[in-house]
Parts: C-alpha cells; structure tokens; sequence
C-alpha cells in the first residue's frame, strides 16, 4: 500500500474517533511518532499529508503534529496542521531550541 492511501485508511478511522471529542468542545489532536515510520522522514510525511489533506475538510480533526526522535538528543516537534497562529508558535519555538543548539 502506497504512503499516501496508507495515511488517507488511517485519518478516515481517526475522524470519527475524534468528531466525539470536538462535538464536546475539546480541541483534537493526532501526533505521528518517527519510531512509528520506518524508512519516512518528516518531508515525505508532511508531503504525503498535504497530499492526503488538501482542500478536503478534515472532520474531527484541529490539529497534526509530528514529534521527531530519531537521531537528536531532544524531540523535535512540528505542527503540520493547525490554525496559523497554533502553527506560527510551534515553528517559533522550534526556531529558539535550534538557535541554542537543541
């Protein structure tokens, strides 16, 4: 099975899951683990995603973080959906752990 269907198979189940929570005014969130994606790193995934996502909506579902272990002494964390200011904030932080040399 292709990345791409793979992720489409897999956010299709998490939707409904979710849909429960966000209909009671929480705020939802999927995290992707590297240890999860043998031989996948963080471009091909955001790219299958995007890919997966585009202008489709995506019921149930606010945000989509990667956390990144593989290879650093600390997680690295990327929002790769989420509103523009949820997203800013997480790249801003991301930006100062980098600028202090993680």
């Amino acid at each position: 099975m292709m990345l791409r269907d793979s992720i489409a198979d897999r956010l299709d189940h998490k939707y409904t899951e979710l849909a429960h929570y966000q209909a009671n005014g929480a705020t939802t969130v999927l995290v992707l683990q590297s240890h999860d994606m043998s031989m996948v790193n963080e471009q091909i995934l955001t790219a299958a995603l995007q890919d997966v996502l585009g202008n489709v909506p995506h019921p149930g579902l606010d945000e989509i973080w990667l956390v990144w272990s593989i290879g650093t002494s600390i997680p690295l964390v990327f929002c790769l959906v989420g509103s523009d200011a949820v997203r800013a904030s997480a790249a801003e932080r991301m930006e100062r752990l980098i600028l202090k040399g993680l």
